[in-house]
């Protein structure tokens, strides 16, 4: 299991690994999903800036999103709403509504870095219960809440070459070990299964929100 602890050897390895993985990859198109939820908020910005410094065609867009305008503190995409200096493709558009020609245009490319996260009810993009679909995305909506969710697949995010798992505190490392170890079934035990068995996954704990000082 390989596991990277703290803002430094997170960074580092994301960008030692991005060129390796630039060097390698013959499409043009080089894809980095992140994760929603508020450990991206963290980094997000200023690892694309690192990114940017060498890659500057490469095209971001996130794992899924609410439904909701993006000035909605429910947005996963005001984290990068203001940035003007990347290739962002949003999920939805400025008033809520699913914005299908970037979600194709995103489905059509295979992800070369997603950065995940997941709950400790085991759901991870916005996937709550496990089962195999064909399709690339899903429109999903839990019962609680009154917005749909967009959410790439699970078997669209294993096409990655690379998979970065958020697990920032000590609660989600023992439930992300227990999972694993033991086997036990939901959409988080499947993915970080799969892509640990494909030697494509990396274990992300202890990040601070002082990135810019690292």
């Amino acid at each position: 299991m390989n596991i990277l602890t703290g803002n430094k050897n997170f960074i580092n390895t994301f960008i030692h690994e991005t060129k390796k993985l630039r060097n390698s990859i013959k499409s043009k198109d080089f894809l980095v999903l992140f994760s929603g939820g508020n450990t991206p908020k963290i980094f997000s910005k200023d690892l694309i800036e690192a990114i940017d410094n060498e890659h500057k065609d490469v095209i971001y867009s996130l794992t899924d999103e609410r439904l909701v305008p993006m000035d909605s503190n429910l947005s996963n995409s005001q984290i990068f709403r203001d940035s003007q200096s990347f290739n962002f493709k949003s999920l939805c558009k400025r008033n809520g509504l699913l914005d299908k020609d970037n979600i194709d245009f995103i489905s059509n490319i295979k992800p070369s870095i997603s950065i995940v996260g997941f709950g400790l009810d085991g759901h991870t993009l916005s996937i709550f219960n496990h089962k195999e679909v064909p399709q690339k995305y899903l429109i999903t909506k839990k019962t609680d809440e009154n917005f749909e969710r967009v959410s790439f697949t699970i078997k669209y995010i294993l096409q990655s070459e690379l998979i970065f798992l958020l697990a920032n505190d000590k609660n989600k490392m023992n439930f992300l070990k227990k999972t694993i170890i033991e086997g036990i079934a939901s959409p988080i035990g499947y993915l970080a299964d799969c892509a640990q068995k494909n030697n494509k996954l990396f274990i992300v704990t202890g990040l601070k929100d002082n990135i810019k000082n690292v």
